[in-house]
């Protein structure tokens, strides 16, 4: 990787750090986020080394050694709601600004690899690319980390397509929605409203697509091992 991409992934770490202090987590959601200190880790790569390496990068620049594994969390879900900003069509158009010598490498990517590789070298994106990238960097630290496709509901009773991540500590499913703090914050406080929620707590509020058709989905999770569920209809949206 040119030496350009790393120094503005490091001016992005160097820019985010000042807000890493300003970010809000309640004591509710220290209690949960505590139960990650649990987890067996188990570091996994991306399996792309170009991705790999951008997210090797931003780990050693936001986490250290002595953290806790829920501060290791907490550091890369702040990064990516302070760094990043929304675009509803973000991962749709991430081809669009690599530049030759990216596209070349992601030429190589999955979708799960593409889309995380572009959130954190562009900082920009829509749930998808926020969601890939809180999955690859959670799964560097060593966690059980998927994505997820399927439908968020408002408080309005509005239903969304939506991606966001999950990660299974000891038979408990965490919920953890990096792009909906981005929205709710809009630049302010991060107030870590959908930071590590217990899966039974928001029922109602994320729906999973069911898997309706089971060739298809062993087909996709052969080119996507990081996502939990997709459907035919939903392949079809997605690309």
């Amino acid at each position: 990787m040119k030496g350009s991409i790393i120094k503005k992934i490091i001016m992005s770490i160097a820019t985010c750090a000042l807000i890493f202090s300003s970010s809000f987590v309640s004591d509710a959601a220290r209690v949960r986020a505590g139960a990650l200190d649990s987890a067996v880790l188990q570091p996994a790569s991306t399996g792309n080394v170009h991705t790999d390496e951008v997210v090797n990068i931003i780990l050693s620049g936001i986490t250290t050694p002595e953290m806790t594994t829920t501060q290791k969390v907490q550091a890369c879900y702040s990064y990516l709601v302070a760094a990043g900003s929304l675009d509803p069509m973000g991962s749709f158009t991430y081809a669009d600004r690599l530049t030759d010598e990216q596209r070349l490498y992601a030429s190589e990517m999955t979708n799960d690899q593409f889309k995380a590789y572009g959130m954190l070298l562009l900082n920009t994106g829509d749930c998808y690319g926020y969601t890939a990238a809180f999955v690859a960097l959670t799964r560097a630290i060593g966690l059980d980390s998927y994505q997820v496709y399927g439908l968020q509901v408002n408080n309005n009773g509005k239903m969304n397509n939506h991606s966001w991540c999950e990660i299974n500590v000891n038979g408990t499913t965490y919920i953890f929605d990096p792009n909906l703090d981005e929205h709710i914050s809009k630049g302010g406080v991060n107030k870590n409203a959908r930071f590590c929620l217990k899966s039974t707590t928001m029922t109602g509020k994320y729906l999973e697509y069911p898997i309706e058709d089971e060739a298809a989905y062993q087909e996709y999770k052969l080119s996507n091992p990081y996502s939990k569920n997709m459907t035919n209809a939903e392949m079809t949206l997605l690309y």
